[in-house]
């Protein structure tokens, strides 16, 4: 009896494991375009870059949920009175990410990702004759920087504005964001 029961578990775990590994094959979140986001995965601390110096401005939580699907993310300020949560994901028919913000001010914004080189631009959708995005890059391991950058209508080049430095604190846990 008990070598039937022996005979039966590593039946039952050889056909979960070809279950896993034939899964993994067709999983529908693991593109290029779904790769991008793998770095920014991480808990963050957030540094405005002054004159003076480096300003402490929050901590920022980035997780890949559903299988890769979905890119979350929550931001919660020094002080505590401000906070955001955005959702993204990838759009089939563009091959990019779209994220979806929602602030703690009451506003809201909407971003789509593309790649400039080694850079990752998140280009804010919005109605209006201005243009605004950020710019992910010098993007390392433990650190990257955001340069938030705008276009005034009819202008051919983007002015940078604020810088802030975003370092690596750790990794969210499950249910940490």
């Amino acid at each position: 009896m008990r070598i039937w029961w022996t005979i039966e578990a590593l039946s039952l775990a050889a056909a979960l494991l070809l279950a896993t590994n034939a899964g993994a094959q067709d999983r529908p979140c693991h593109s290029e375009a779904h790769e991008v986001a793998g770095p920014l995965v991480g808990r963050w601390h957030e540094f405005t870059i002054t004159p003076a110096g480096e300003v402490f401005e929050g901590e920022l939580r980035s997780a890949l949920e559903a299988d890769g699907c979905a890119f979350v993310q929550s931001f919660m300020s020094a002080d505590g009175a401000f906070t955001f949560r955005s959702l993204g994901y990838v759009r089939a028919d563009r091959g990019a990410w779209v994220e979806q913000f929602v602030l703690s001010n009451g506003q809201a914004a909407v971003y789509e990702w593309a790649l400039d080189g080694s850079d990752i631009l998140l280009n804010r959708l919005q109605s209006g004759p201005d243009r605004f995005r950020l710019r992910i890059t010098e993007l390392e391991q433990d650190s990257y920087l955001v340069i938030e950058e705008r276009q005034n209508a009819g202008a051919s080049e983007w002015t940078p504005g604020e810088r802030t430095v975003t370092r690596r604190v750790g990794s969210p846990g499950p249910g940490d964001l």
